[in-house]
């Protein structure tokens, strides 16, 4: 599914989808269906911390997003002060081994002084209130106990750090971040500033005058483990009564489709229901004539190459159409040109909505691919959902 971002520390911890917005900030990552509500931002500070420019929209100018196959690259220009101006780069990758590694680049546009240049990581009270954060280096490391209520002052631990993990009371969320080198950082409580987290900030460049061109980088992996809270069910049968109907059991088609596992599934599971998708992304790139009222069916039939996802997409649906499931069809990502800000990326789905006055050109987006899909395959679902839609 959709987001960037990525970390990493015990072996046994699972890796994560990041979600990031239009500006490039991460606001959560994912294991397996559980949600963190981790952040990780860029900040740079006047000195004395007197002000501060991050990636919250207000203090970027020009923000823009390419998407890579290994993930995306966020980019613009951040605004502290009059004249302090800083241009900023996130790519993301994914990487079975680290997790997801998110690359970040500051460089000041004009010479200033600063405090420094910081990747700042949050983790919400709510959810870490009890737990431990660990910053380690080799041959060193420095724990903290994340306090249940606030702490003054709000310092927990500071130092050089090549890794840092942090858990939640109980262990239920694991989260770690593995950096390509030492940095200094310190960790506190931010609640003194009646902000509801704990942050730890990395140090890309530090206190003192950043000169024009002058470039603060870092490279970091993240990783996520959350555990779904195990607690007991009980079920009781009582087979004089007859609730409803069980129809049979539903298939997901929409992941890797090539695989063996989609063929086994249609030939010996039976199934009664099936889920496939509609790459509205790959179906309509780019506005095919910029009129919502006519279809160019040239520009959207030469799309449906042989070998391509589109291709294996109607044909999926359409075979499953032609087994008599119940098949619903699925909207995960809207192409970018739809949305009010280049959402980017997959995971920034989250954050997308679309933009003003584009309604009816996401309508014909949506009619054209369901038209092609009856009159060419004779694929026509029974239902049809933007999938894990937040509005």
């Amino acid at each position: 599914m959709a987001g960037l971002c990525g970390l990493c520390i015990a072996a046994d911890i699972a890796g994560a989808e990041a979600c990031v917005d239009g500006w490039g900030r991460m606001v959560s990552i994912v294991d397996r269906g559980e949600e963190a509500n981790i952040s990780a931002d860029l900040i740079v500070a006047d000195p004395g911390w007197s002000s501060q420019a991050s990636l919250r929209p207000e203090c970027v100018a020009d923000p823009s997003y390419v998407g890579t196959r290994a993930g995306g690259c966020w980019s613009g220009t951040m605004r502290l002060d009059e004249g302090k101006l800083f241009k900023y780069t996130v790519a993301t990758s994914n990487d079975d081994m680290m997790g997801t590694r998110f690359t970040v680049c500051v460089s000041a546009l004009t010479n200033c002084a600063v405090e420094g240049v910081f990747m700042a990581l949050r983790f919400p009270a709510q959810d870490f209130a009890g737990g431990r954060l660990e910053m380690r280096r080799p041959g060193h490391s420095a724990s903290a106990l994340l306090p249940d209520k606030p702490k003054h002052p709000p310092d927990l631990c500071s130092g050089p750090v090549s890794d840092i993990m942090c858990a939640s009371a109980g262990g239920r969320l694991k989260f770690s971040a593995t950096l390509d080198r030492e940095v200094n950082a310190f960790a506190q409580d931010d609640r003194a500033w009646n902000i509801e987290s704990y942050s730890v900030l990395l140090q890309l460049a530090p206190a003192g005058e950043l000169p024009a061109g002058k470039t603060a980088s870092l490279d970091v992996a993240f990783r996520l483990s959350a555990e779904r809270p195990a607690t007991p069910v009980t079920i009781e049968v009582k087979p004089d009564q007859m609730l409803g109907l069980w129809e049979g059991f539903g298939g997901n088609f929409v992941f890797q489709t090539e695989s063996p596992v989609t063929e086994y599934a249609l030939r010996n599971l039976e199934t009664a229901f099936a889920r496939t998708q509609a790459t509205l992304a790959e179906w309509e790139p780019e506005n095919d004539d910029g009129n919502p009222c006519r279809i160019n069916w040239a520009s959207f039939e030469a799309r449906d190459a042989a070998g391509s996802n589109l291709r294996r997409e109607f044909e999926l649906a359409g075979r499953i159409d032609r087994m008599r499931m119940t098949r619903i069809l699925s909207v995960w990502r809207l192409p970018d040109w739809l949305c009010e800000t280049n959402p980017g990326g997959w995971g920034a789905w989250r954050t997308a909505r679309v933009a003003r006055n584009m309604e009816e050109e996401l309508d014909e987006c949506i009619v054209s691919y369901l038209l092609y899909a009856k009159r060419k395959y004779g694929a026509e679902p029974d239902l049809f959902s933007f999938n894990e839609s937040r509005e």
